[in-house]
Parts: structure tokens; sequence; C-alpha cells
């Protein structure tokens, strides 16, 4: 006869390797680019800064103007994607974070159950073993049911930052 403790402990080691697949540590939430963000903003006004002064004239300054300008968009642009890229790394990391953490927590439930699973194993008593695997089978059902969500829910995040970045 199946035992609960035998369906926990599969069900924790399947838990197991689904945080595997979320790595080993949490995600970089993308902090390090918070400083690029203002250097842009620094090196856009120091381009802009650079224009011709009044005693420049003729289509030479006007040319040099509109590079200046040019260079100036450019740098904001930059700004503006490296601000964007840096929401979409954090959002995804964010994401990451919480179903790890969540599935943790699931691990830490199967183990508790797999542990009460196997004092009513051993325990002797009349339908101890069919307690337990009724026990292990709805708590491990919901678990798994639970983290599958979860990892399509991720999916789906991860999807959906990937077409903001190219949009």
């Amino acid at each position: 006869m199946l035992r609960g403790s035998v369906v926990c402990f599969g069900t924790f080691s399947a838990l197991a390797g689904m945080l595997g697949w979320l790595g080993h540590a949490s995600p970089d939430p993308g902090d390090r680019l918070v400083a690029s963000g203002s250097m842009f903003d620094d090196v856009s006004a120091h381009i802009a800064a650079l224009g011709p002064d009044g005693g420049w004239q003729g289509s030479a300054a006007q040319a040099y103007l509109a590079q200046i300008l040019a260079q100036s968009q450019r740098a904001k642009l930059m700004r503006d994607l490296d601000r964007r890229t840096r929401g979409l790394v954090s959002t995804q990391a964010q994401a990451v974070a919480d179903t790890r953490a969540w599935l943790i927590h699931e691990m830490i439930i199967v183990a508790a159950v797999g542990i009460s699973c196997l004092a009513l194993e051993e325990s002797g008593l009349p339908g101890g073993q069919q307690v337990s695997l009724a026990v292990a089978v709805v708590v491990c059902t919901a678990a798994l049911g639970v983290a599958i969500y979860k990892l399509v829910w991720l999916k789906h995040t991860t999807s959906q930052n990937a077409h903001n970045l190219q949009g």
C-alpha cells in the first residue's frame, strides 16, 4: 500500500526541483542600474551646454547646434531606456523572489505533513495508513497545483516583461 509519507517525499522533491529551476539565490533586483540613469542625465546636460556662443553665425553654427541637440536627445533616450530596463529587471526579480518564497513555504508545509504522515504510519493505529495517505494526497495535490499555477504566472510575467522591453 502506498504510504502518505512517500507521497509527501515525492512532492517535496518535485517542489525542490521547481525551486532549482528558479536559481539558487534571490535574483539581482537591478539596484546597480539606478546610478546609470543619473549619469545619463548629467551627460545630457553637459552636451546641451556645449551649444555655440552668441558669436557663432551661419550654417556651420546651425549644423553644430543641430548635432549638439541630437546628441543631447540620444543621451535622454539612453536615460529613458535605462530607467525602463531597471524597472523591468526589478519587476522580474520581484516576481522570481515571490515565486521562490512561495515554493519554500510549500516545501515546509509538505515536510511537516510528511512528518505527521510518518508518525501516523508508525503509530500502529488502525486506519493510520489510510488517513496518512488521504491527508498526503489532499495536501500534496494542492501544493503541486498551486506551485504549477505560480510557475505559469511567473512565465506569463516574464513574457509580459520581455514584450514590454521590446515595445
